[in-house]
């Protein structure tokens, strides 16, 4: 389950389920309205075309603790305002941070929007972040390396990149296996 959300993949019966659209849940390319007829395609147009009740979105926790199932999110600009529930929800163990998926007003869907967890009685700052949480190391080399020829390191932790640029693959291979082993 941990991995699960750390790549934002939705579980069936906490982020997704009967009463969730695709559209809410952000699965939008699932659905191909010019396909023609089918079950539920009225319904879907009448809810893209009247905006959506709530949206699905992933957030990362400010502080250190644990989001879970059932807590509800709150707004961080009217404290104690209820916005949406956290369907998702766990410490990352590559992160090191809490990190979630929740059902929030479309409003608070945005990127970047600061949000509130309600943990416990304890309102914990938030961030909503598009998922994944986390992306594997890139490396990128030129087509031709040779000993003079740099290579740029790259990895995604949730909301930051960490890139390094490195003159030989020797102290790319260094680098890595010091501080980046994590992402390998």
């Amino acid at each position: 389950d941990l991995l699960r959300l750390d790549m934002g993949y939705l579980l069936y019966g906490n982020d997704i389920s009967e009463e969730t659209s695709p559209l809410e849940a952000g699965a939008e390319w699932v659905v191909n309205f010019e396909k023609g007829e089918f079950v539920g395609r009225a319904s879907l147009l009448a809810q893209r075309t009247q905006g959506l009740a709530r949206r699905l979105v992933g957030f990362e926790l400010l502080e250190k603790a644990v989001p879970r199932h059932g807590f509800p999110i709150l707004s961080a600009d009217q404290p104690g305002n209820p916005i949406g529930e956290v369907t998702s929800g766990n410490l990352s163990p590559i992160l090191q941070k809490g990190v979630g998926l929740a059902s929030v007003v479309p409003r608070y869907a945005e990127p970047g929007t600061r949000i509130q967890v309600d943990i416990r009685g304890k309102a914990v700052p938030a961030i909503v972040v598009k998922p994944p949480f986390y992306k594997k190391l890139v490396i990128s080399t030129p087509a031709r390396s040779s000993p003079s020829t740099s290579i740029l390191c790259s990895c995604r932790t949730g909301s930051q990149w960490i890139s390094r640029r490195f003159a030989t693959p020797g102290l790319r291979r260094w680098y890595r296996s010091k501080t980046m082993a994590r992402w390998s």
